[in-house]
């Protein structure tokens, strides 16, 4: 089943603002994540720690922007838009 959400109520990824996650198995690793760019479809994301930039396909899940920076496994950190650092 696919929702589709009204685009002004969805909380979407800006420019220029840093977001942070942590892993499922070791909730104390913080993981934090600024955004270069994005399109409506994906985000350029850059590791604060390690100035690696990665891009990434952007998906709504109950309204919120998200995206798995490190790649989709199954304990993968996924970033999501209401995660403000």
């Amino acid at each position: 089943m696919r929702y589709i959400y009204n685009d002004s109520k969805v909380i979407k990824f800006e420019v220029g603002k840093t977001y942070v996650t942590r892993y499922i198995g070791d909730s104390n690793l913080k993981l934090s994540y600024k955004i270069l760019s994005r399109t409506d479809k994906s985000v350029l994301v850059e590791d604060v720690k390690t100035h690696e930039s990665k891009r990434c396909k952007i998906s709504i899940y109950s309204g919120v922007e998200q995206c798995l920076p490190d790649g989709n496994y199954s304990k993968a950190p996924v970033l999501s838009a209401d995660k403000l650092a």
